[in-house]
């Protein structure tokens, strides 16, 4: 573990979890890497007696964490969207902080000193950022003091414009902390600069946002995935994107009424016990389309 020279104070083992909840933490992270699991299996992988899995089991199950499922003929055990969420959380805010810090990651504290500029001049701030840096990004850190100091003049900023627009009430009889978690993918970060990723989410389209409503439900044609991929890449104009995708959309036809369970993930099948030849016929008839190469007109 590696504390920067500039921090104020020590930490020896930061946000560890305790016992009862890295058990439990355990659990959904095997669940969450292998699939669902039997007992037997979760009892070798855990490393627990079949005591002491028992009651983790049945707590994780009375807080809907897991689910009881037939897996490939046997009763196992499955994560939940719910566990899946609080293993995310558990995951990032113990586990990966300390993980970071063991393999020779970097912890500043009070990163930017704006915290300290400020209450050495005797006026309250309450605002300290902190900063943890994975080994490999210490001779890389993408975030300077100035750009941290500009963060915490932002929120501090924009907190005092909420107060003064009613957004927010604040109340002095209230006491603790409020942690606002902001996390960096640093190879993430270089494609979204590349691509100018702020900007064009700013200027994003309704045809844009109707296809990635379907892809993320799973019901999105591959030709409107092939014209947003093409009018991202600055293959086609957005008025072409958009005369080519209605032109499309034309082929379908109004009657068209998407299902995510009729779709094979990814390939877009039509499932045809549960729509029907005609239909399967039809889907795989527009998947053929091309604008240009195969026209409405041309569509039997």
């Amino acid at each position: 573990m590696s504390i920067a020279n500039d921090t104020l104070s020590k930490i020896d083992e930061p946000l560890i979890m305790s016992r009862k909840e890295y058990n439990r933490f355990k659990i959904l992270k095997i669940l969450n890497k292998h699939g669902p699991q039997r007992f037997k299996d979760l009892e070798r992988l855990a490393g627990k007696s079949p005591r002491g899995l028992n009651l983790m089991l049945k707590d994780l199950l009375s807080q809907k964490r897991i689910a009881k499922i037939i897996h490939e003929g046997h009763q196992a055990y499955e994560i939940t969207d719910n566990g899946t969420k609080k293993y995310k959380i558990l995951e990032f805010i113990y586990h990966k902080r300390t993980e970071m810090l063991e393999d020779g990651g970097q912890y500043h504290n009070d990163y930017s000193k704006q915290n300290l500029s400020v209450i050495s001049t005797y006026y309250p701030w309450g605002i300290e950022d902190d900063l943890i840096l994975d080994k490999t990004m210490i001779d890389a850190n993408p975030i300077t003091k100035d750009t941290a100091i500009a963060v915490n003049e932002f929120l501090f900023e924009k907190i005092c414009d909420d107060v003064k627009n009613k957004k927010i009430k604040l109340d002095k009889t209230k006491h603790g902390s409020v942690i606002l978690e902001l996390s960096i993918d640093y190879p993430e970060l270089i494609k979204s600069i590349e691509r100018n990723s702020l900007e064009k989410y700013k200027k994003v389209t309704k045809e844009e946002l109707d296809i990635c409503e379907n892809m993320d439900n799973g019901t999105a044609y591959d030709e409107e995935r092939r014209l947003i991929h093409q009018y991202r890449e600055g293959k086609i104009t957005y008025a072409k994107f958009k005369k080519h995708l209605k032109a499309f959309l034309k082929t379908i036809g109004a009657e068209d009424v998407r299902h995510p369970d009729e779709f094979v993930t990814h390939h877009r099948f039509w499932n045809v016990n549960q729509c029907g030849q005609e239909k399967a016929d039809h889907y795989k008839q527009t998947q053929r389309y091309k604008t240009g190469i195969l026209s409405s007109q041309d569509k039997s």
